[in-house]
């Protein structure tokens, strides 16, 4: 008897245990979902490759890849979304010609981004921005130093990051 006893008590004792199981292991996944949404960023000179899973901290929504310089009046930016088909590119001169701004961008479809090589991407990349900064340079009167160095590093692992994410677009 006195055994049944002890296997009462360590059955009581052992529930309270599960319980305390439970809650850690459902805090762990809390956490884990808003870790998720922490974003990743990297810097490559005066290039940023910055990576969010998810923005809303659950279910993975709202994923983002971003490879930008600049600030909120200048920038040159590349991006891919959650739910959007497309890499946006573009870049942003605020006060070009008096009030004027200068805007230039062109969009490609994910699947066609993630076909290319990464010396494809790059070159593309290089090639428009070199463009886009040409005609800044004769349309503005003092444009922006975007700088192009690291543009290689940046935008191999801005698709890589892209690759990674590329499921939530599906």
């Amino acid at each position: 008897m006195a055994d049944m006893g002890r296997v009462a008590e360590r059955k009581h004792l052992a529930q309270p245990r599960e319980m305390r199981l439970l809650s850690c292991l459902f805090l762990l996944s809390v956490s884990s979902l808003a870790a998720a949404s922490m974003p990743v960023s990297k810097n490559y000179g005066s290039w940023l490759v910055t990576s969010v899973s998810s923005v809303d901290g659950a279910n993975g929504g709202d994923a983002s890849v971003i490879l930008a310089q600049g600030d909120e009046h200048n920038d040159l930016e590349v991006r891919w979304n959650e739910g959007s088909a497309s890499v946006n590119v573009s870049m942003y001169i605020d006060k070009c010609m008096g009030e004027e701004s200068f805007e230039a961008s062109y969009s490609m479809e994910t699947d066609k981004w993630l076909q290319m090589s990464d010396k494809e991407v790059q070159t593309r990349l290089r090639a428009n921005i070199l463009a886009w900064l040409d005609r800044a340079n004769r349309t503005c009167a003092s444009p922006p130093a975007f700088k192009l160095n690291a543009l290689e590093a940046a935008a191999t692992d801005f698709t890589t990051r892209l690759r990674g994410f590329a499921g939530y677009s599906d």
